[in-house]
């Protein structure tokens, strides 16, 4: 809870990093991408969480924002190759 008081800014400029990327998802969810691009994408933003809110659990594999725009780009792709 003191951590929290502390750090309440950092953790919003924290959260304002993961949102679009959980917009993202949301968006391409409806949209009906590839399940495994999406699950892809759901887990590294889980891991860039953890990356960021709880830097000491440290994360399964190597994840930053640059990463996560590729996986978007990914699924995104794939939707507009079936359409």
């Amino acid at each position: 809870l003191e951590r929290l008081l502390r750090d309440a800014a950092k953790d919003q400029l924290w959260q304002l990093e993961v949102a679009p990327f959980d917009q993202a998802l949301a968006r391409l969810e409806e949209t009906g991408a590839d399940p495994a691009a999406l699950d892809r994408l759901r887990w590294a933003i889980e891991e860039f969480r953890v990356s960021l809110f709880a830097q000491t659990l440290g994360t399964a594999e190597p994840v930053s924002a640059k990463r996560l725009n590729r996986l978007v780009k990914q699924a995104e792709s794939g939707l507009r190759a079936e359409g």
